[in-house]
């Protein structure tokens, strides 16, 4: 693979890897886990793009992980980044970072807090930051079942900003289903404690992952998004689906 080509490709995988994680009201963390590993490892990615005549255009994406696993603790770090343009005048303009610290307790029970903070103004969404802590437990192979209680912040373009205290329930499972191929799905629901229970967030997340080879790995997902009180002129549901490519070095 020519270096221009390797370049083209990786600045298309950071792209596809951020809008799948930052369009949702809820993110799906649990594919972004890496709990196998030992030790420190940093992982950065990004890539820039345009053109210019008829249409003027421009693409820039960055993404940064970090992983500091050990025998009992489990942490790492993702910031995300998109910008684009069309005739000077931008349409993305995305952002996205995760912090999150995991705990070995008892067996297949574990502690863990996180950070969380997303920016998308293009989807009326200024900002919405959250703070949590709570457990994970792992009944069999499977299957992890995640609860913890966190505080939400969040502002609109529209002008509008709330806070609330929410519950984040979740249930993940990864199975093979053939040689180098797992099903996965998750489902997040996140209710209001401190308002209305009618108040509440929820997703549901299925793909199909392939493993090519030790180096490149192909997602293929569908996702449903439903948030109960969107902002104004924003919808209350949200289909997609897309096809990821990940690189591993």
């Amino acid at each position: 693979m020519s270096r221009y080509a390797f370049n083209l490709l990786l600045g298309f995988i950071s792209s596809a890897l951020f809008t799948s994680e930052v369009f949702a009201s809820v993110v799906n963390i649990e594919d972004q886990r890496n709990d196998e590993t030992l030790g420190a490892s940093i992982t950065a990615s990004g890539g820039i793009d345009g053109s210019k005549g008829t249409t003027n255009r421009r693409n820039v994406n960055a993404d940064l992980r970090v992983d500091y696993n050990s025998a009992r603790w489990k942490r790492f770090f993702i910031a995300s980044g998109a910008y684009r343009t069309k005739n000077d005048e931008s349409f993305v303009d995305q952002r996205f970072y995760h912090l999150r610290a995991m705990r070995d307790i008892k067996g297949a029970i574990s502690g863990e807090g996180f950070y969380q903070r997303s920016e998308d103004p293009y989807r009326l969404l200024k900002q919405r930051s959250l703070v949590g802590i709570g457990i994970r437990i792992a009944p069999q192979e499977d299957w992890r079942l995640g609860a913890s209680v966190m505080h939400e912040s969040q502002s609109s373009t529209a002008r509008t900003e709330g806070k609330a205290i929410r519950a984040n329930l979740y249930a993940h499972f990864r199975r093979g289903v053939a040689e180098n191929i797992d099903f996965l799905a998750t489902a997040y629901l996140q209710p209001r404690l401190d308002g209305s229970v009618s108040d509440h967030l929820a997703t549901f997340q299925s793909s199909l992952q392939f493993t090519v080879n030790q180096w490149l790995v192909i997602n293929v997902s569908i996702e449903y998004d439903h948030d109960e009180t969107p902002p104004e002129t924003a919808s209350r549901d949200e289909f997609s689906w897309g096809t990821d490519f990940s690189l591993r070095f």
